[in-house]
């Protein structure tokens, strides 16, 4: 089972982009809805964005198994090096846009770090 990879996803086209792209901006206007609900309910951000992680792994992980041809086939390590590429390419892209935006995150005054994940998702994969 081979899921691609990050860059693969971002060289598709034409009608497999805008499945991608509409799939990446549902599930980051999701995202940030559960945010703004958590807070109005007075969750903490940190636990309520660690538990929506756990939550899209293991959605990601059920399709995983589903969309297998052969469930046997499926591995945890196949997963792990989809979610290791995912998590690089964020980790780099979040690297990136710190340098460029420093005067904008000193100017913010302790958010916490679900919010900054969420603004920082904004700048879409697709």
């Amino acid at each position: 089972m081979a899921f691609p990879t990050v860059e693969d996803c971002l060289r598709t086209t034409g009608t497999k982009r805008n499945v991608l792209h509409g799939f990446d901006q549902l599930l980051r206007e999701m995202l940030e809805r559960i945010r703004l609900r958590a807070c109005n309910l007075g969750l903490d951000d940190d636990e309520v964005g660690m538990g929506c992680v756990t939550v899209m792994m293991t959605v990601a992980a059920d399709l995983a198994l589903v969309a297998s041809d052969e469930l046997l086939n499926v591995e945890a390590k196949h997963f792990s090096r989809a979610a290791e590429d995912a998590f690089a390419w964020a980790r780099g892209r979040l690297s990136g846009r710190e340098e460029s935006r420093q005067s904008v995150v000193e100017s913010v005054a302790s958010s916490s770090s679900m919010t900054r994940a969420i603004r920082v998702a904004k700048n879409k994969l697709m």
